[in-house]
């Protein structure tokens, strides 16, 4: 058993580390790469220095490429997609920080359900700021939160501070695994990750070596993303979390049963 992981590296690492945890063994190529960038939407919110009435983080990403010269740790609360996240946000000084444990609705149902039974009333003049990333590909539709939030009442400034971009593809060593047929799984944690994964594969005729490996993927955007490719079978994890997902792999609490098997 080989699983192939294809999340930023520096996500990717820690993947594989749990994944050594259940006794798999895995291969890190990068689909995507992720960069901070000054932009001028950046410069002007700053700018502009509003009274935000708090923080919203789509990844953990977002908090990696906050800009190191201005503090705001004293803007609360701060709402996270998931626990992942937050843990990243309390670790760098932020309080009163909410984690909606699972995917982009799951945190617009999160921000929405605390406004409105928090104690402290809501002013649309100090809207919520949202941190996230420039948009890579057309149809990766990332400004849905901030559109969903908006129609629901709420005001939210954008703020992205981070960039995506495709890498060249497999690196050599995964390319030959996936080529000797080594890899039996794939992990694919986001739709953009899919997507790009099937342009290459289409781009190099791989597409037939899909159907010897199990594609695991974080949610049915994931799952569709991989369209039209073929895989002996795809797995969706139960909710859209890591352990979840390696679950897809080798279950949790099964792995003594995997080790005895592999004996």
């Amino acid at each position: 058993m080989r699983a192939l992981i294809l999340r930023p590296i520096n996500d990717a690492r820690i993947t594989q580390t749990e994944l050594q945890k259940r006794e798999v063994d895995s291969i890190l190529s990068p689909m995507i790469a992720v960069s901070g960038d000054d932009h001028e939407l950046r410069t002007a919110i700053l700018k502009t220095k509003k009274k935000y009435s708090g923080l919203i983080f789509t990844s953990r990403n977002a908090l990696r490429h906050l800009p190191e010269d201005i503090d705001l740790t004293d803007v609360s609360p701060v709402y996270c997609v998931g626990d992942a996240t937050a843990d990243i946000a309390r670790n760098m000084g932020f309080k009163d920080v909410l984690s909606a444990n699972g995917n982009k609705s799951d945190l617009i149902n999160l921000v929405c359900h605390h406004i409105e039974t928090r104690t402290r009333p809501y002013s649309k003049n100090a809207p919520l700021l949202r941190f996230d990333r420039f948009r890579y590909l057309a149809q990766d539709k990332e400004e849905g939160l901030s559109k969903v939030l908006t129609t629901r009442g709420y005001a939210v400034d954008r703020l992205p501070v981070y960039d995506v971009m495709p890498t060249h593809g497999l690196n050599s060593s995964a390319r030959a695994a996936f080529e000797n047929k080594e890899i039996t799984h794939i992990l694919f944690f986001a739709p953009l990750t899919a997507r790009i994964f099937v342009e290459y594969v289409q781009r190099h005729n791989l597409e037939h070596l899909c159907q010897d490996v199990t594609a695991c993927c974080i949610s049915w955007s994931a799952r569709n993303a991989l369209q039209p490719l073929i895989f002996e079978d795809i797995k969706i994890a139960d909710q859209p979390r890591q352990d979840c997902l390696l679950d897809c792999v080798v279950p949790s609490g099964k792995d003594e049963d995997h080790a005895k098997l592999c004996a």
